[in-house]
């Protein structure tokens, strides 16, 4: 277990650039990372945070300006993360600028919040490259209330799809 750590500043050019969390030859196990800030780290895959394989648990923290490839605010391709009440927000990579779940990886997350990430290709929130994911978001954020303003009033009534691709806000499918 980790808690109340500030990680800044950091990078590699692979996995996790603040955090890196290999487990994936383990059966067992459960590790946590509680009340963290991780910010303005920089790595291939997982520019805050990458996690592989077990049981992983992050909750309470900031996952802020981080940068990578894929996944810029976390990445996971192994095992299962729980994240709770977490802020992934104004992280950047080319696909998943918020996270990327990819491989065997199956994320839940309870009331996160992921504001202003940015991917240059694919899933500035949220990006799936295999894996499987259960999301909740906060709903006092101004964007949600902006996209159920719009499915109320352009969308559903002109039967226009608003989900067709498993890239990015993939919280947004609550609202449908």
């Amino acid at each position: 277990t980790v808690s109340g750590a500030v990680i800044s500043g950091n990078s590699t050019l692979g996995y996790g650039g603040g955090i890196y969390m290999d487990f994936h030859w383990l059966e067992s196990g459960q590790q946590t990372l509680t009340g963290l800030v991780v910010t303005d780290n920089a790595a291939l895959w997982g520019g805050g945070l990458a996690v592989r394989g077990s049981s992983n648990t992050v909750t309470g923290s900031v996952v802020s300006a981080n940068s990578a490839t894929a996944g810029g605010g976390v990445f996971t391709n192994t095992g299962t993360l729980l994240l709770e009440t977490t802020d992934i927000e104004g992280n950047l990579a080319a696909d998943g600028a918020g996270m990327w779940i990819e491989g065997s990886a199956s994320v839940t997350g309870t009331a996160l919040a992921f504001t202003g990430n940015e991917a240059s290709w694919a899933g500035g929130a949220i990006g799936f490259g295999g894996g499987s994911g259960s999301f909740s978001v906060l709903d006092d954020h101004r964007w949600l209330k902006d996209f159920y303003g719009f499915l109320e009033h352009v969308a559903i009534p002109r039967a226009l799809p608003v989900f067709a691709s498993c890239f990015g806000f993939q919280a947004l499918v609550v609202a449908g």
